[in-house]
């Protein structure tokens, strides 16, 4: 029985067509009310969001960053500071979401 595993080139490829998908429709929220606009905004975020934190996840748990280290443990640094900045993106994104979310209230 063969399991199909994806390559991390075709991960990476995915991941980047996802992201891309996501920011082409970012361009469609300009035309919308403002508060369609929050609410198309929100849910696209929140797509964004998850995509790079899978992307992410991808990276940290058993994927690129631990082969990098593993194969080049000079590099062990670089790769800490990479994860730190993840965590950063991610906390970022959050503080979006929450201040888009806090937006649709107030315009509600």
């Amino acid at each position: 029985m063969l399991k199909h595993e994806t390559s991390v080139g075709d991960a990476f490829r995915q991941a980047y067509t996802d992201l891309l998908a996501d920011l082409r429709d970012r361009e469609e929220v300009v035309v919308a009310t403002a508060q369609d606009r929050l609410v198309q905004l929100r849910a696209r975020l929140e797509t964004t969001s998850r995509h790079i934190l899978e992307h992410f996840r991808f990276e940290e748990q058993g994927g690129y960053m631990d082969a990098a280290r593993k194969q080049e443990p000079r590099l062990k640094r670089t790769v800490q500071a990479l994860g730190e900045e993840h965590c950063h993106l991610e906390q970022a994104l959050e503080a979006l979401c929450a201040r888009v979310a806090g937006l649709l209230l107030e315009v509600v």
